[in-house]
């Protein structure tokens, strides 16, 4: 994930729209705030990544407490969305590791970080392939 620019991208605090419904409910359908959700935490792993990756200093290192403070505080709804959260938290202990000389970036992380590249990134495109099947 970490060997994509985002540029501007990561200067966004992602895990501030966690609560996304309770930010706005009204504005938006149950279907959007969970995209919105689910996207805001792959981008909070993608963050990390980047650091994960790099082995340098980048946004997400001086963030990485209030996002963990988000993310403990954050209450999701379905065990997908619990298992996202779990994968995120673990990404960013990974990244501030990472800056401490500390190796923690272990084959079940991988898999882990995997699932979320297929469940999430992969299903996004799955899903709109399958919404031009309804046109």
């Amino acid at each position: 994930m970490g060997d994509l620019y985002y540029g501007s991208v990561y200067q966004f605090p992602y895990w501030e729209f966690l609560e996304i419904d309770q930010l706005d409910p009204a504005k938006f359908e149950p279907d959007q705030q969970e995209f919105i959700r689910d996207g805001c935490l792959v981008m909070i792993l993608a963050m990390a990544y980047e650091q994960i990756d790099r082995g340098s200093r980048t946004f997400i290192d001086a963030h990485i407490p209030a996002a963990r403070e988000a993310l403990q505080s954050f209450a999701p709804n379905d065990d997908r969305t619990a298992k996202l959260v779990r994968v995120a938290s673990r990404g960013l202990d990974v990244a501030r590791d990472v800056l401490n000389g500390i190796d923690t970036y272990t084959e079940e992380f991988i898999d882990l970080s995997r699932w979320v590249h297929e469940e999430y990134v992969q299903g996004y495109f799955r899903t709109r392939v399958r919404s031009f099947d309804n046109t």
